[in-house]
């Protein structure tokens, strides 16, 4: 069978024309994914009550432009970062859908235990220490107006204390004291009888050792069975990982006069101005945050330095462009893409970073410089290669609102080999978290060279158990240049 021939008057009709125009301008212009979702949002937050059907229409806008490519201003990918977003930018947001209703935090009670053991005494002598004390003193204030304090003196045993007697006692250095504190049945215990909407604290020196039995069969024991120690700790940390608790670590320094036991067991008489002490704070991390943020209203709670385990970091991976001296470049704010429009000399710029969710303790600027990598791919071989000389310098902007600045200076040669990408990456050190906690060393005369009571032991057991000994990362930015 013959086809018919091909009607060319079909295409000449002057209607034709504009059906046809129509097609091709429907076909070339898809979907705006991030104007719908931008619609389907300030529909859904509206009243600050999500509705089932909006919270359905909006995770569909979102699963739209994942499935297509196309990475949203929000940075949001799945449903947990989507409720997160909701939650960080509309604070008054408590939908409707189940997914959005806020968990209500709150801390009934608070358990404060102090370790009672010989080696803690110099801490508060007769007479009282008002470095040591004060501190203890203003955690009776880091929970609501009706959360119940109760006090305990901690080592071989729990011993409740009533909590006016508790603070009196403490403030005149009148605390009894204890013999032993096994720090890793203290921390089980302690985790064991940590319920929901509760916080416990231990004040300790954080010396990890073994039984005055074992000291006595070998002087050494501290020493040799680190490893072993850790592991204890490692094991009762796991059991809190499973209950869903955190921890924070706070570390402070107080004057110290009495009795010291080395790590021989050995009695020293010390007097020094400056010896750590340390609070740990146990409670889901909700109630954790409370805690975190009360104490910065306290006048006397500054430790030396925070450290929070147990909470998975959120890596940040937004910014924005901040114009240099290049005008031969477009950045564009909303895909972090750099199109240069010519390329007649070296490019500089810089990047704007938000590091409120980072914990304090890996925003020293020295260990971002220290742990930066900037890598691109090398036109060449194909591999990946470093080139952190294309950072210039690293700045805070505005510490108020954590902002810092990346300066970049680009040479001609790289951007010639377009299309470029840098990747920028900030991994701080595993053992960053706690080497500068770690520095229960008092002097050479006390502790001989690696032979340390070992905080940083103590820590990596700690890490390992709640499975965080791996530093999460703290910024994954690619920078895309055509």
């Amino acid at each position: 069978m013959n086809a018919k021939p091909f009607n060319a008057k079909i295409m000449t009709k002057p209607g034709n024309y504009l059906f046809m125009f129509l097609i091709f301008i429907v076909a070339g212009c898809g979907p705006d994914y991030q104007k719908e979702f931008n619609l389907a949002l300030s529909i859904a937050v509206r009243n600050d009550d999500v509705k089932p059907q909006q919270w359905d229409n909006l995770v569909d806008k979102m699963n739209g432009a994942v499935r297509n490519g196309v990475k949203l201003t929000q940075n949001v990918t799945n449903k947990e970062e989507l409720i997160l977003y909701i939650w960080e930018n509309y604070p008054n947001i408590n939908g409707s859908v189940a997914e959005l209703v806020r968990k209500i935090t709150r801390i009934d009670r608070i358990n404060i235990y102090l370790e009672n053991s010989s080696s803690m005494s110099g801490y508060f002598p007769q007479g009282g220490n008002m470095k040591f004390s004060a501190p203890v003193i203003d955690l009776f204030n880091l929970g609501g107006e009706t959360t119940e304090i109760k006090t305990f003196l901690v080592g071989e045993k729990f011993v409740p204390i009533e909590t006016r007697r508790f603070r009196s006692d403490l403030s005149d250095g009148k605390i009894a004291n204890g013999r032993e504190s096994p720090l890793a049945d203290i921390f089980s215990t302690i985790i064991e009888g940590c319920n929901e909407h509760e916080v416990s604290f231990l004040i300790t020196d954080g010396i990890m050792s073994g039984s005055n039995t074992d000291i006595a069969r070998n002087r050494e024991y501290n020493f040799v069975h680190k490893a072993d120690l850790r592991q204890q700790i490692r094991e009762v940390f796991q059991q809190a990982k499973k209950k869903n608790l955190s921890l924070v670590i706070f570390r402070f320094e107080s004057p110290f006069k009495g009795r010291y036991y080395d790590y021989k067991n050995g009695i020293r008489n010390l007097d020094v101005s400056v010896r750590p002490y340390y609070i740990f704070a146990f409670g889901e991390m909700n109630a954790l945050n409370i805690i975190m943020d009360n104490s910065k209203k306290e006048l006397d709670f500054k430790p030396t330095h925070t450290m929070v385990a147990g909470q998975k970091n959120q890596t940040v991976t937004q910014y924005r462009i901040k114009t240099g001296r290049a005008p031969e470049y477009i950045p564009n704010q909303n895909t972090g893409i750099l199109t240069f429009r010519k390329v007649t000399k070296d490019a500089d710029f810089s990047i704007l970073v938000n590091l409120t969710n980072v914990p304090d303790f890996m925003k020293d600027i020295n260990q971002i410089k220290k742990n930066i990598q900037l890598t691109t791919i090398d036109h060449r071989s194909k591999q990946t290669i470093a080139v952190n000389d294309y950072i210039e310098g690293i700045e805070i902007t505005n510490s108020a609102t954590n902002e810092y600045q990346f300066n970049f200076y680009l040479p001609k040669e790289f951007l010639l080999t377009k299309p470029n990408t840098l990747n920028m990456l900030l991994k701080m050190e595993s053992d960053s978290r706690y080497r500068r906690f770690a520095s229960d060393r008092d002097d050479g005369d006390n502790f001989e060279n690696d032979k340390t009571f070992a905080f940083d032991y103590l820590v990596e057991g700690i890490l390992l158990g709640l499975d965080q000994m791996n530093e999460d990362e703290i910024i994954n930015i690619t920078l895309n240049i055509k």
